[in-house]
């Protein structure tokens, strides 16, 4: 009998500071959201943020800015596409204030995605990569009908020799910690965006940046 009650106290106590924790989870982003922080209470911190960081691209901005948007992408995805229209005028919007960061995360299941990926690490070596990607996902339906090379010209790019980056079948490193990285915060598709640290659970909406800049702004924030 004694043996009953400890393990229903032991139990009530397990559940009691369940709700404890989930209502100061809920109060904080609340009671934030109240004096101008952005953080959705759907989102979740990013432990691994400064080597999310690492790993990326920058596409715009720099480590000045208030806010850093990353963004895990695919570049065939047309989800990213759809993204990636909205985060162009954003970058246009705010120039000195918001930084983008993109991350590779090439699906298996998309034919072109590893050799695009690929060819961003290349390309990246020439200078930004803030037009390249911006490029292929406005012309992500001439994937596999129009040249790398092709690509990097219109992007205002060094063309020489990315057609043999894309199609190097070495592993590229860079890539292959994106993919780990994905796989350790259980990233589920792209795109997945997290702003300073904070992943939100869908891509956010032109509003949602607008308001993190804003907020981030004010408060003279450093991501």
């Amino acid at each position: 009998m004694g043996n009953r009650i400890d393990s229903a106290v032991s139990a009530f106590l397990v559940i009691a500071a369940s709700v404890v924790t989930g209502s100061y989870v809920y109060n904080t982003f609340w009671r934030s959201s109240r004096t101008g922080s952005t953080i959705p209470v759907t989102a979740v911190r990013m432990t691994q943020w400064s080597d999310a960081l690492s790993l990326g691209h920058v596409m715009a901005g720099d480590s000045r800015a208030a806010t850093t948007l990353l963004m895990f992408g695919d570049l065939e995805c047309p989800a990213c596409r759809g993204f990636n229209t909205t985060l162009q005028q954003e970058i246009t919007k705010y120039p000195n204030d918001l930084r983008a960061v993109y991350v590779s995360f090439p699906l298996s299941y998309h034919r072109f995605a590893l050799p695009a990926a690929r060819a961003t690490e290349c390309v990246s070596k020439r200078g930004s990569v803030g037009k390249w990607i911006d490029v292929l996902y406005r012309k992500q339906d001439s994937l596999g009908l129009k040249s790398w090379d092709a690509f990097a010209n219109e992007a205002g790019v060094d063309s020489t020799g990315i057609d043999a980056c894309a199609n190097d079948p070495a592993t590229v490193q860079r890539i292959e910690a994106g993919l780990n990285l994905g796989k350790q915060i259980a990233l589920r598709g792209t795109p997945t965006v997290a702003i300073n640290g904070w992943i939100y659970s869908s891509a956010p909406t032109a509003t949602q940046i607008d308001s993190a800049v804003a907020a981030n702004r004010k408060k003279g924030l450093r991501s």
